[in-house]
């Protein structure tokens, strides 16, 4: 659940533009003070547990409950007026079935999203750029290798996407976690499917992105 507000407190300098996090009994909130002015405010809850109070209670009282369960969150927002919200997400990442194809190569949340908790999302967009780049780059010179290219930009970035959901799963009430704890399982559970290594293609793309960087 989550919602905007303005006049909301800000942590104090030199912190007032960084996230606060705040753990509770039912879970973890999230306080991000955006650029606009505006205050992003965010619990992260069981589900079965979270959707039995919206049913008994409604969603904007079952919120305003979660912000009087976090003493530190609610002091921030005792002089602040919700302009936005509240709102439900039922889940926390998403991964494409496709991350590559015929004319187009899928980066940053375009092809993936996971919590933001710990900012991963900047890491992994700007990883699938430098492998997309590889892919692009390789699918150009030799369109041979697209079809095999592209399996290998999706295995890879499959792995990125599976090691930092798995990061953020740990951080999750444990209902709301998956049972598996390999990186690579927990991007197959959610596709449910199992993506394929493609070894001989590791060695091309590696050499298609230097030439690339080089400018050869």
């Amino acid at each position: 659940m989550f919602g905007y507000f303005t006049g909301a407190e800000r942590l104090p300098a030199p912190d007032e533009t960084n996230i606060f996090i705040e753990s509770y009994s039912d879970g973890w909130t999230w306080v991000i003070p955006l650029h606009t002015g505006w205050t992003s405010i965010g619990f992260v809850v069981d589900s079965r547990k979270g959707q039995e109070e919206i049913r008994r209670l409604g969603l904007e009282a079952a919120y305003q409950e979660q912000i009087s369960r976090s003493p530190n969150a609610a002091k921030m927002l005792r002089n602040a007026t919700m302009v936005s919200g509240p709102k439900v997400i039922r889940d926390w990442s998403y991964l494409s079935t496709e991350v590559g194809g015929d004319g187009y190569a899928l980066v940053g949340d375009a092809a993936c999203f996971i919590d933001p908790l710990f900012s991963t999302g900047v890491h992994v967009a700007l990883t699938a750029g430098v492998l997309g780049a590889a892919y692009v780059t390789t699918a150009l010179k030799d369109p041979t290798m697209r079809e095999p290219a592209a399996r290998a930009y999706k295995e890879l970035y499959y792995q990125h996407y599976g090691l930092f959901r798995e990061l953020a799963r740990l951080f999750m009430p444990p209902t709301a976690r998956s049972t598996r704890t390999s990186g690579r399982c927990v991007a197959s559970s959610v596709l449910k499917t199992t993506p394929r290594r493609a070894p001989p293609l590791s060695v091309p793309l590696q050499v298609s992105r230097r030439k690339a960087m080089s400018g050869s």
